[in-house]
């Protein structure tokens, strides 16, 4: 296997801490009439990245259904080397490669997170007196948190989502950036804030492959 590759799993397989209180994780298996489907869209998101980012990921487990802290609804999930991503038959290429894209955001967030400056930098593009207000569990289940707004924009946000955490507004950064490309441009023409957002992501990914050559 070279350092590329990471292992693709249908197993329920999450962290032992991760099955006691607070988390308590159930999953349910995904049906094998799936696995080509899931097998084929792991291959487009690779495609979406620079190759040594994928050096961080090890595994990507697809599920049909999980809970997490009691909570249902959940799409994704990650630790520092893996995504775990929900599958249903329903389910639009986007929206997998959405939930794999956010997920993978954040693996390399943990692995690479911001330095003082770079938060510095990205607290300067928040509305005064803005405070994030969670993690995003909080909002599971509600409607229209990735629904584009007008408004969000004009405060350096792209969807509600976004507002839950740093984490979350920079995973939305990487949907755009990696999925909506388009979308994104036509969005920072108008909009200072979430262009400098963007480079500040930019740079950030650009200092993560240096340091992996």
């Amino acid at each position: 296997m070279s350092e590329y590759n990471f292992t693709i799993s249908f197993e329920i397989k999450f962290p032992q801490d991760w099955i006691q209180y607070p988390i308590m994780a159930i999953g349910r298996k995904i049906s094998p009439e799936n696995y080509d489907k899931c097998f084929h869209l792991a291959i487009e998101f690779m495609k979406l990245f620079d190759l040594r980012l994928l050096r961080y990921l090890k595994v990507i487990y697809f599920l049909e259904y999980m809970q997490l802290y009691g909570k249902e609804g959940w799409g994704g999930t990650r630790t520092k080397n893996s995504i775990y991503c929900t599958y249903k038959g329903y389910y639009t290429d986007y929206d997998v490669l959405r939930i794999l894209v956010e997920e993978f955001s954040s693996v390399l967030w943990l692995n690479n997170p911001f330095t003082k400056t770079e938060k510095e930098q990205w607290y300067q593009c928040l509305p005064i007196d803005f405070k994030y207000y969670g993690t995003g569990i909080e909002v599971l289940g509600e409607k229209d948190l990735l629904k584009e707004n007008e408004n969000l924009f004009n405060k350096g946000f792209l969807n509600t989502y976004a507002m839950s955490s740093l984490e979350n507004d920079l995973n939305q950064i990487f949907v755009y950036m990696f999925l909506k490309k388009d979308e994104l441009n036509n969005i920072i023409e108008n909009n200072e804030l979430i262009k400098r957002k963007v480079k500040i992501v930019k740079e950030w990914l650009t200092k993560i492959i240096l340091k992996l050559l």
